[in-house]
């Protein structure tokens, strides 16, 4: 019989460090968000505020901020975790957006 690891509680250090990342991530996309309404040669590479891809980057840059609230207690798996989500998030939003395009013509 197996026995499931438990992890230890989050230091109220790590719970602000996950909090402080996440907020400086969001912020940073929005920002990002606000220079490609001003310059339309990045405005085609970055998601519009509100539409799908953009919520699913939130989702994934959440995800890592709570991954990061065990960095501590596991740092080789919490590594893991942060650099597989964004693997993950992009060939999502490369399946959904092949999903969603019609197919060619011929």
């Amino acid at each position: 019989m197996e026995h499931a690891v438990r992890l230890p509680q989050p230091q109220r250090r790590d719970v602000i460090m996950a909090a402080v990342c996440w907020a400086v991530e969001v912020v940073a996309l929005l920002a990002l968000g606000l220079a490609a309404s001003l310059d339309a040669m990045i405005a085609g590479n970055v998601p519009r505020v509100g539409t799908l891809p953009w919520w699913a980057t939130i989702l994934a840059l959440t995800n890592q901020a709570i991954t990061l609230l065990w960095v501590r207690a596991a740092p080789r798996a919490a590594l893991l975790l942060v650099a597989a989500i964004p693997l993950v998030f992009t060939v999502s939003l490369l399946l959904l957006g092949r999903a969603a395009s019609p197919a060619p013509s011929t």
